[in-house]
């Protein structure tokens, strides 16, 4: 059973239903919408990369300002999570 990948991990499924919800977000407004600290964002969202649900860009400018958005993957599963969400 796959889905027991984001089991006991709400900050998973935070990201992917923020990002559902508003594509293409920086990393700090990103943490912002979703309430996680720091140390859990940047614990979880290299997982997410590497399952294949989000891509992130590199915004150059002054900063290095990271861009995180869903892959078709990510979008599809976002999706039943917000519909999910909006019934509960």
């Amino acid at each position: 059973m796959k889905i027991i990948i984001l089991e006991g991990h709400t900050g998973f499924l935070r990201i992917l239903i923020s990002l559902y919800e508003k594509e293409n977000q920086r990393s700090e407004e990103l943490r912002n919408n979703t309430g996680l600290n720091r140390d859990t964002f940047y614990r979880i969202y290299p997982k997410l990369i590497e399952l294949g649900f989000i891509q992130t860009t590199a915004e150059i400018g002054k900063e290095k300002k990271f861009i995180h958005g869903l892959t078709e993957k990510g979008r599809k599963i976002a999706k039943h999570l917000y519909e999910i969400e909006k019934i509960l």
